[in-house]
This record gives structure tokens, C-alpha cells and sequence, in this order.
């Protein structure tokens, strides 16, 4: 399959995911169709974005100063990329709770009335350079769903069974005495996931649970799948991931690589 201009989809995957997200299994359905393959199943062919934080290069905004890195998407960027993706089956999400989410994207999103979930760490509500509750509120209020990212942003293959569900449960009650609505939605820090943590977040009542691994619908966990937006992701592929376009090969060859930088990575923690 073609690569993408510019980069090859698997040094962008690799650079999107990092060391930070845990992929699992690749399903036996990749094997069908190598030549013209786009991932579809029961979430039918919606593609999630994933997202971080967003500076812009206005010298007078707060938010230039911002520390940028490459989960840090110029807003410019940002309002390139909702036109493209516009009356498309795209939904955005935004992991963490930064206050550029409210700043700087929000008035785009809020503008374009696209389909968007924020997910909150809790800890951070109210700190500098975090989303305060009345933030929150506001983004829920127009129409930007809320979902749990936990308490502490930590992973959860680290902790115990108790830690687990205490990040589950008490994010998940802050944020419904907060907004008086069931959350519902819960996206895992970094991506890291064990059976044990789907599990319990099953069992405290999440019933969608996203993880960060690059593809359209859901994984053989049930998880949904994410595509990350970098800083360097360019408007060529962008416009392949809207289209679902990700190539097998690649694909296959960025799990293997991945699957042994997370054990290597295991033994060295």
C-alpha cells in the first residue's frame, strides 16, 4: 500500500503513539483485503481523533508562551483540520483537561458544532494551565460531552486492583455531582490497559472505554480506537487518516515494533 507524502505512516504512528500507549492484539479481520484495507466494524466507520493541548503563535495570547511539544497542535492547524474533517464521520476527543482546550479550541468547536468529548483528569481541576470546573461545566453546557481519565493520570497496569477503581470511582462521581449527568465514557492514561482494569471499569459502570490505539472502530477488548494528532501530523495525513486509509503493511509492521519496544519498556520498569 502507498505510504503517506512526506512520512511514512509507520514513523508517524510510532511518534503519535509513543512510549506512552499501549496497543493490544492486531485482529485476524487485517488479513482480508491488504491492497484496500480500512478498519470497520460495529462503531460503524467513525474515525476518533485524539488530542492534547494547542498553543497558537498570537505573541499577545496567554497561550503562546505555552511549553509546546509534539502533542501541542497549532490552533491554526486545528481549524484547518475541522474543515476537512467537516460533515465527515469524525469525532473528536481530548485527553487530560488542559485550559487550551477551552481557550483556544472550544470557540472552534463550539463555532462548527462538531462532535467532541473531553477527558478529564480530576486532580487538575482548578490548577494553572488546567480546565477549572466552571470550564468544565461551560464545555458540557454546549454540547462537548464529558468523560473520565481518572484522578491522578496514572497508568493503570502500575497499580493495584484497589488504586484502580478508586481512580475509577472517584473521577467518576466528581465529574457527575459536577455536571448531575452519568459519565459514561472513560479513556485510559497513555493508553496502558490490562484485562483486569476493563474489567473493573465495567463493573463501577463506564460502558465506553477508549484506548490509543491508531485505527477506526473497536479492538478485540471492546476498547475504541483513537488516531493521535502531532504537532507535525501535515494536511496530506490528515486527510488519510478522515479517509480511513491506513495500510495494512505499515500498520502490521508498526504492531510488531511496538509490541517489542512495550516489553522492552516492561522490563525496564
Amino acid at each position: 500500500c502507498a505510504a503517506w507524502p512526506g512520512r511514512g505512516l509507520l514513523e508517524h504512528l510510532e511518534e503519535g503513539v509513543g512510549r506512552h500507549h499501549r496497543l493490544c492484539g492486531v485482529s485476524n479481520a487485517l488479513i482480508t483485503n491488504p491492497q484496500n484495507y480500512t478498519f470497520t466494524n460495529n462503531m460503524g466507520s467513525k474515525v476518533y481523533l485524539l488530542y492534547h493541548s494547542f498553543t497558537c503563535d498570537n505573541d499577545h495570547h496567554p497561550r503562546s508562551a505555552f511549553h509546546k511539544n509534539k502533542y501541542t497542535i497549532d490552533i491554526k492547524n486545528f481549524e484547518e483540520q475541522i474543515a476537512l474533517s467537516y460533515n465527515k464521520n469524525a469525532i473528536y476527543s481530548f485527553d487530560d483537561g488542559h485550559v487550551s482546550l477551552y481557550e483556544l479550541a472550544f470557540p472552534l468547536i463550539d463555532k462548527y458544532k462538531v462532535k467532541s468529548i473531553a477527558f478529564i483528569s480530576t486532580k487538575y481541576i482548578g490548577q494553572e494551565h488546567w480546565l477549572s470546573a466552571s470550564n468544565i461545566k461551560e464545555l458540557f453546557k454546549h454540547g462537548i460531552d464529558i468523560g473520565s481519565h481518572g484522578v491522578n493520570h496514572i497508568r493503570f497496569t502500575n497499580i493495584s486492583d484497589c488504586q484502580v477503581k478508586k481512580e475509577l470511582i472517584n473521577s467518576k462521581a466528581y465529574l457527575e455531582d459536577l455536571l448531575g449527568t452519568p459519565v459514561n465514557n472513560f479513556s485510559f492514561v497513555g493508553g496502558f490497559y490490562d484485562l483486569r482494569s476493563i474489567r473493573i471499569a465495567k463493573e463501577v459502570g463506564y460502558r465506553y472505554l477508549y484506548c490509543s490505539e491508531p485505527g477506526i472502530g473497536i479492538n478485540k477488548k471492546g476498547l475504541i480506537r483513537r488516531v493521535c494528532i502531532l504537532s507535525k501530523t501535515n494536511t496530506m495525513q490528515f486527510k488519510k487518516i478522515i479517509q480511513e486509509k491506513i495500510g495494512i503493511k505499515n500498520l502490521l509492521r508498526y504492531h510488531m515494533l511496538y509490541h517489542f519496544r512495550t516489553l522492552k519498556e516492561r522490563i525496564l520498569y
